[in-house]
């Protein structure tokens, strides 16, 4: 039996780690996305929740976004700036300085 790791975020709601296409920042608060098209509110920031989940899989692309690395479909250059495509056809933007780090995990 293979265990799941799972982030919760309440007693009542537990989002397992796989299910999340990525987290966005906004201020005190986070949205997490999630694959079956929900989105969830927490009232922690990014960087707790960041610390929380328990997995290599997930991995800052700017200041408010942390992306689930399985949900990756591909890099691309729009706009002189990086951006990454998920699978869902939603386009995030990449910072400068995150760019080398994300592009050697995504090429491995």
């Amino acid at each position: 039996m293979e265990l799941t790791e799972k982030l919760h975020l309440t007693r009542r709601e537990i989002i397992p780690t796989n299910d999340i296409i990525y987290l966005q920042s906004d201020n005190n608060y986070t949205y997490i996305y999630t694959t079956n098209n929900c989105k969830y509110l927490s009232t922690q920031t990014l960087k707790i929740l960041e610390e929380r989940i328990q997995s290599d899989n997930f991995l800052r692309i700017n200041r408010g976004l942390l992306i689930n690395c399985n949900h990756i479909k591909e890099l691309s250059f729009l706009n002189r700036f990086w951006h990454v495509c998920l699978k869902n056809g939603e386009v995030l933007p990449i910072s400068r300085r995150k760019y080398k780090c994300i592009k050697s995990f995504v090429s491995e």
